[in-house]
């Protein structure tokens, strides 16, 4: 099938959204912005806020008192599955968007 002028756009098979968002992450080189102390800077939805470099999803939904149920995480516009919220380490600079769900019609 002819792709009429468009670049295509590669794959990675195999990787989980994290997995994309670290690789993201790495490619983008930028360490990120840090306050004194060496305390990061992580947006939070739309916020900065100050927290531990190399804090993982569910301490960011922790010191912000997200719900513990009923709740999407997307960090840099990628959904992070629930499953690696405990594993999944905000890099410096990220945005998270805390996403919860409404009942109602």
């Amino acid at each position: 099938m002819p792709h009429h002028g468009r670049p295509r756009r590669r794959r990675a098979h195999g990787r989980s959204p994290a997995g994309r968002l670290r690789a993201r992450a790495l490619r983008r080189g930028a360490p990120g912005r840090r306050r004194p102390g060496g305390r990061a800077v992580i947006v939070v939805n739309g916020r900065d806020t100050d927290l531990s470099p190399g804090i993982t999803l569910r301490g960011v939904l922790d010191s912000v008192g997200a719900p513990g149920r009923g709740v999407a995480v997307a960090v840099d516009a990628e959904v992070v599955p629930r499953g690696e919220w405990d594993v999944f380490r905000v890099p410096d600079g990220a945005r998270v968007e805390i996403l919860t769900a409404v009942q109602g019609g």
